[in-house]
């Protein structure tokens, strides 16, 4: 999907990007204008459909990895220590 998006991009809209990217003062934080009505930074491109179906993916993969048990062969930190 990320390159399909890629794809779609004006070429306009990228050398705005990156012609607001230097204006910032330091780089470190971006202007005002720049900030949602979270506070979060508006990122061109990325729609909130997408950074919402992100989240949810990131939140069920999550929930997966700590249910997951963990595996008997796996090295034990003692044995993982004394390798050099």
């Amino acid at each position: 999907m990320l390159a399909h998006l890629e794809r779609q991009a004006p070429m306009a809209a990228l050398t705005a990007v990156t012609a607001s990217a230097s204006a910032l003062s330091n780089g470190k934080r971006a202007a005002k204008d720049d900030l949602g009505p979270d506070g979060k930074k508006i990122r061109p491109g990325i729609s909130a459909n997408i950074i919402t179906e992100l989240t949810d993916c990131n939140a069920a993969l999550s929930q997966q990895r700590k249910k997951r048990q963990i595996p008997p062969t796996l090295a034990l930190v003692d044995a993982v220590e004394r390798y050099t």
